[in-house]
C-alpha cells in the first residue's frame, strides 16, 4: 500500500512539487521511519491505525496519529471453509491455535479478547490468505477484510468478523 507524506523537502522518487511544498508517495511502513528520522518539523504523513498499532513502543512513543477516515476494511479471523466449525469449538475451549498474520500485535490482542492463546504466530509480509494452503500446520489467519473476496477465492471463510476496523490518519513526529 502507497501512503502520503507531505514535506518541504520530502524528495525522490514519486514526488511532486507545488510551490514551496512536496508531496510524495511511500510505503505506509515506511512512512513512521522517514518520520522520525526527519529534521523537518513540517513534515506529515498518512496511514492506516493498522500501521500505526504494530510500530515498536519507542516509535509510537516518538510520533502523533490522528485518525481521519473510517475505511470500509475491518480485521476478521478466517480459516479454511472445511474447518469454520471446528476452529469456532476450538476458539471457544480457549484452545491454542496457530495464527498466520501480518499484524502480531493486532493478533495478540484478538486472541486475548477472544479468550484463546496463540500457540505459534506465523508473520507474513504479504498474501497471507495462502498460508493455510501453504502450512497445513496453521489454523487461523488474522488479516484485513473488506469485500470477502479474496478469502472466498482461496476457499477461507471468516470466522469472526468485526474485530475492529482500519482507520487512516495522520501521523507526525511529536
Amino acid at each position: 500500500m502507497w501512503n502520503c507524506l507531505f514535506s518541504p523537502k520530502t524528495g525522490g522518487i514519486f514526488t511532486r512539487t507545488c510551490g514551496n511544498k512536496q508531496f510524495g508517495l511511500r510505503r505506509d511502513k515506511d512512512i513512521p521511519q522517514i518520520l522520525t528520522r526527519c529534521r523537518d518539523v513540517y513534515a506529515l504523513g498518512f496511514l492506516g491505525n493498522d500501521t500505526y498499532e504494530e510500530l515498536e513502543g519507542d516509535v509510537q512513543a516518538k510520533l502523533g496519529f490522528r485518525p481521519m477516515i473510517d475505511t470500509q476494511a475491518r480485521f476478521a479471523l478466517a480459516t479454511l471453509q472445511p474447518r469454520r466449525a471446528e476452529i469456532g469449538t476450538r476458539i471457544n475451549d480457549g484452545e491454542p491455535l496457530v495464527v498466520a498474520t501480518s499484524y502480531p500485535a493486532r493478533s495478540q490482542r484478538i486472541a486475548q479478547r477472544l479468550g484463546f492463546s496463540i500457540k505459534e504466530l506465523v508473520v507474513f509480509g504479504g498474501s497471507v490468505e495462502a498460508s493455510l494452503q501453504d502450512d497445513p500446520s496453521v489454523d487461523v489467519i488474522v488479516d484485513i477484510v473488506s469485500s470477502g473476496n479474496t478469502l472466498r477465492d482461496n476457499n477461507l471463510e471468516i470466522v469472526i468478523d468485526e474485530l475492529g476496523g482500519v482507520t487512516l490518519g495522520a501521523v507526525w513526529q511529536k
